[in-house]
């Protein structure tokens, strides 16, 4: 079944990743059009309209839209969309969340300073190079700082590459401390969760944890402080970012940093499973039967006194993780990695070289081939370069041995229609399927 409202949907994010692109204002107003025209059908189901052929009833909807439709209707997917969201950096969505930032704006920063993502461009309107660009200026740069504080200060989530930056930050400043011993991120951040609130960092320290948190409450770009005189704060900054700092003494530590990490429910679970052997999970300490204090080494004493293994942060989520523990997969770590795909270069947004940046990333990875990838001229600066990827696969640096290295250059036109859509995107599927690694450990 597909719906008027799930396919004016699909067609109206279609034209907002268009515009996003640069693409033309005639091609992405045909799917606005479209989808203002199907939000306001008076039917259950278009998927026996476009069996039918009996389109007429739809509207103004051109070609590329019947064949969304049809797509989306057959496989319950489209693939010209998943196309664009695939060639879309994720952070171009995020900056549209700014009040004043359309997708016309967004696409002239994105071609004119290569920024991706809301953190780059937070950096952008501070050092100046916002209002550098064309039809900007100094007063624009600052709304969209006061857009972007915001929507820190609403508790907008964040995606976590953007949140990890701040988080390790902040935990520069307090591991700076001089009376903190150990300072760690906890939270939905330590758990790798793809958006992110805030940002929440546990800290042992020596003396007094509310006079040492006191300290940070009194800092450089503090807002506002809630728990002031605890030894746990809410610490909002100028910028907006939120802050939930605890400090504890060393010995409290190891517990403190496993129930800050969460999530809540998993931990409920795991001292549940403890209660039944006659252990007490508490806030500060474990404690036994008799309430003495067991000595908590590490989070693996931790789930040890529990009777489970050890379950990795970013297992911790309530589904089933401490049921299965004794069973749960190997988590892939950096040194499993055997490949890299879908590194930019030079010719679109990349730093290097389509024969260094493959071989820069094989080194630190350990992996043994890699594929290097451009984008169109149209969605990337520096693309116009595109032309001449092919050319240079074959070019190495004297200093390094040669790898395998798999080139594919978008050329200089952007897709143009659902159909070129589909069938790139079954030969890319195709083709890792053939030849790419497994991404899963075997023991997994």
């Amino acid at each position: 079944m597909l719906s008027p409202r799930a396919a004016a949907h699909v067609l109206a994010e279609i034209a907002t990743l268009l515009e996003l692109r640069g693409e033309s204002r005639l091609s992405s107003g045909a799917y606005e059009t479209a989808s203002r025209a199907l939000s306001l059908l008076a039917v259950d189901d278009l998927t026996p309209l476009l069996r039918t052929g009996d389109v007429a009833v739809l509207g103004p909807l051109g070609q590329d839209a019947l064949d969304v439709l049809r797509d989306v209707a057959e496989t319950g997917d489209s693939q010209f969309l998943e196309q664009l969201r695939e060639n879309t950096p994720e952070g171009l969505l995020e900056m549209l969340r700014v009040p004043g930032l359309g997708t016309a704006r967004i696409h002239r920063i994105h071609e004119g300073l290569g920024i991706e993502s809301l953190h780059e461009l937070e950096q952008a309107a501070r050092d100046g190079r916002l209002a550098s660009l064309p039809h900007f200026g100094q007063r624009t740069a600052e709304k969209v700082l006061r857009g972007i504080a915001n929507l820190r200060e609403s508790g907008a989530r964040v995606l976590y590459p953007h949140a990890a930056l701040d988080a390790e930050r902040l935990l520069a400043a307090v591991r700076a401390h001089p009376d903190v011993l150990r300072a760690e991120v906890a939270g939905s951040i330590r758990r790798r969760c793809e958006t992110i609130a805030d940002i929440d960092i546990v800290a042992a320290v020596r003396g007094a944890p509310s006079l040492v948190a006191a300290d940070f409450a009194h800092g450089r770009g503090v807002r506002e402080v809630l728990g002031g005189g605890a030894p746990s704060l809410t610490i909002r900054y100028d910028d907006g970012t939120r802050l939930d700092l605890r400090c504890v003494s060393e010995e409290r530590f190891v517990v403190a940093w496993w129930w800050a990490t969460g999530c809540a429910l998993h931990c409920v679970r795991v001292a549940g499973a403890a209660a039944a052997r006659g252990i007490t999970i508490g806030s500060d300490a474990v404690r036994d039967a008799d309430g003495r204090v067991i000595p908590i080494a590490d989070e693996a004493a931790l789930y040890a006194a529990a009777g489970l293994p050890f379950i990795a942060p970013e297992l911790r989520e309530a589904l089933g993780e401490v049921d299965e523990a004794p069973r749960l997969p190997e988590l892939v770590q950096l040194s499993d990695i055997r490949g890299v795909l879908h590194c930019h270069s030079h010719y679109s947004d990349g730093a290097g070289t389509i024969a260094s940046s493959p071989r820069r990333r094989t080194r630190v990875a350990g992996a043994t081939w890699g594929s290097a990838i451009t984008r169109s001229r149209r969605s990337t600066p520096g693309g116009s370069r595109a032309r001449r990827s092919c050319a240079s696969t074959t070019r190495s640096t004297p200093s390094t041995p040669p790898c395998p290295i798999s080139a594919c250059s978008r050329g200089s036109k952007p897709i143009s229609s659902p159909a070129a859509a589909s069938t790139t995107t079954r030969r890319s599927s195709t083709a890792s399927t053939t030849s790419s690694p497994r991404c899963t450990r075997a023991s997994a």
